[in-house]
Order: C-alpha cells, then sequence, then structure tokens
C-alpha cells in the first residue's frame, strides 16, 4: 500500500477515548491500515505521534512505540488513544484536540500547547497558515 501525503491542522475530539479521524487525512481511513503511537516531546511541549505502522518498516531507527486500536464505526476511522498516552498530555477521554499532519503521518496536540508551539514551529519552519 503507498501512503498518500497530507499536510495541514485540523480541530477534533476525543471521544471515550477514540479519535475520529478527519476526512481530509483519507490516508488513514484504510480499513487495513495498523497504526503506531509515540510520545513525543519537542521544545519542552508533549505531543503523539501517530502512524501506519508500515513506516516503521521502511525505518531503520528503532523506536519505542505502542500498537492502535483502530476501528470501523458508522463508516467512519477511529483510533483507540490508550489511557497512558491520554494522561501524558493531561487529557481525559473527551477532550479537543488539534491534529497536524505531516506528510505521512500525524500529531496529536492540546490545543493550549499548540498555541504555544505554532509561532515556533512556524518561525523555523514557516509550513502553517492560519486555520480557516
Amino acid at each position: 500500500m503507498e501512503l498518500q501525503s497530507f499536510i495541514g491542522e485540523h480541530e477534533a475530539t476525543i471521544r471515550n477515548g477514540y479519535l475520529r479521524v478527519p476526512k481530509a487525512l483519507r490516508a488513514f481511513n484504510s480499513v487495513n491500515t495498523d497504526y503506531a503511537l509515540e510520545q513525543s516531546v519537542t521544545e519542552g511541549y508533549r505531543y503523539l505521534t501517530v502512524f501506519p505502522k508500515e513506516i516503521l518498516k521502511k525505518s531503520i531507527v528503532e523506536s519505542s512505540t505502542v500498537d492502535l486500536e483502530a476501528r470501523l464505526r458508522n463508516n467512519k476511522r477511529e483510533i483507540k488513544i490508550p489511557e497512558v498516552s491520554l494522561e501524558y498530555l493531561g487529557l481525559q477521554k473527551n477532550s479537543r484536540i488539534i491534529i497536524l499532519g505531516c506528510l505521512n503521518y500525524f500529531e496529536l496536540w492540546t490545543p493550549e500547547d499548540f498555541a504555544k508551539y505554532r509561532p515556533i514551529m512556524q518561525n523555523q519552519h514557516g509550513l502553517l497558515e492560519e486555520v480557516a
């Protein structure tokens, strides 16, 4: 399976520990895709990185990751975010989240931390435009 690329910022809600993948991230809506999650930190800000396990097979870098439960419900792709990962970000099972598409993976940020990190990222990379 060839992965599609995507980039952008999306607002979403984690409900009962499940993240419904936005339509804009169609590459992650495949029924046959297995996912992995990594707890990450940059510039002192915590976030989660979610990516198809297929990327791990192509990577030569070893990493400590967690397999994720993904399911198709009501024709919508949902990914179960482990409670320990929600706690890592200081979130509850029902929380608002920012999804940052990064080509062939995406990052999950709390709205508060992303608002603080966004100017740093824009200065470093100049990648994002304001969400419409």
